[in-house]
């Protein structure tokens, strides 16, 4: 009973989390992965209990129930963004299976695998990468690594 009312808790947070930000949840997305694997050797075991079909159902209803909200947590979110999302990189829409596999880069390989891409075609540049704001990054640490220098010995 308690896998069911996490489940749905989850649905609620997912829907909630979804308001908030582009990047699906990589705590969600782990957490239901993570659960879903962990999930299916006890489903099989429930059900090589001939006592125990209530229960091997229960569970097997849940596992199924997190299956659709782990591939639904997975999928980009740029139609409920708040923000205009065509100014930004696929990457930054991603999730940890889109991010790990590398899925957001494969319309553009398809693309050009086919035809020369032109610089208009490129994905914009993540937001964290652009160069005001690594700058910015690399003055506070320059500035500390130079206070940092008189304790240095030659």
């Amino acid at each position: 009973m308690l896998a069911v009312v996490s489940t749905l808790a989850l649905a609620v947070f997912s829907t909630f989390e979804h308001s908030r930000d582009i990047k699906p949840s990589a705590v969600i997305q782990t957490f239901l992965l993570v659960i879903t694997v962990l999930e299916l050797p006890r489903v099989r075991t429930e059900w090589f209990m001939p006592e125990n079909l209530a229960v091997a159902s229960i569970f097997t209803a849940v596992f199924v129930l997190r299956l659709p909200l782990l591939a639904l947590e997975s999928w980009p979110k740029a139609s409920h963004a708040r923000q205009d999302t065509s100014k930004l990189s696929p990457v930054e829409g991603s999730g940890i299976f889109g991010s790990s596999l590398l899925l957001w880069v494969l319309p553009l390989l398809r693309a050009g695998y086919g035809r020369d891409l032109s610089l208009e075609e490129l994905y914009p540049v993540d937001q964290e990468l652009r160069g005001k704001h690594l700058t910015s990054q690399l003055g506070k640490v320059w500035e500390t690594s130079e206070a940092l220098l008189p304790l240095c010995p030659p």
